[in-house]
């Protein structure tokens, strides 16, 4: 349903693919190819395609939709995820772990992988361990675990002129951030 969106939709039946919709209309999905068979190291895969309507982007659906393939790669025994990124799109596989320092050995990828022109080659590693489809629930709570300690141990609490208590943004402490012309400690 997703492939609607795209210019070009894969027609290899070697590609695998999900979309997610909103009451049976799409809005985005990913198309990829998985090469685990016969691999010595775990298996990889190309990311082919992952397009969002644009009207829905900025929503994180490309994040959830990059997390779940990421968990079903992992399920399939992938260890590395490989695409080839056009311009507009570095900011986002950048967010999603990808960096252009690809380490899977060109041997292991060359001549399967489709190479595009004005396109880089991009690589994100992928770990078992890692609870790819809890991600978002899993940063919240050590967000507000941290939060709680934070508070718990003073958090920052200053005596302003006059002798008032402050409390300081976090993050703002040791490291900088803080009134205007005051020392910046650093530990």
């Amino acid at each position: 349903r997703a492939w609607r969106l795209l210019p070009h939709p894969p027609r290899d039946p070697a590609h695998a693919g999900f979309d997610t919709l909103e009451v049976w209309d799409p809005l985005g999905g990913v198309t990829y190819r998985p090469f685990v068979h016969g691999e010595p190291d775990g298996g990889f895969a190309e990311l082919t395609f992952c397009v969002v309507r644009s009207d829905t982007q900025v929503r994180g659906l490309g994040t959830r939709l990059m997390n779940h393939l990421k968990a079903q790669l992992v399920g399939l025994g992938c260890n590395s995820l490989l695409t080839y990124a056009d311009e507009s799109a570095l900011g986002f596989f950048l967010q999603q772990g990808f960096t252009d320092s690809v380490s899977l050995p060109a041997a292991r990828y060359s001549g399967r992988v489709k190479e595009y022109d004005h396109g880089r080659m991009m690589q994100c590693e992928l770990h078992k361990e890692m609870p790819y489809t809890r991600l978002p629930h899993c940063i919240g709570t050590a967000r507000r675990r941290a939060m709680s300690e934070w508070v718990a141990s003073g958090g920052g609490v200053r005596v302003a002129a006059g002798g008032a208590k402050k409390r300081a943004r976090p993050g703002t402490g040791r490291c900088g951030g803080g009134e205007p012309g005051a020392s910046r400690e650093v530990r």
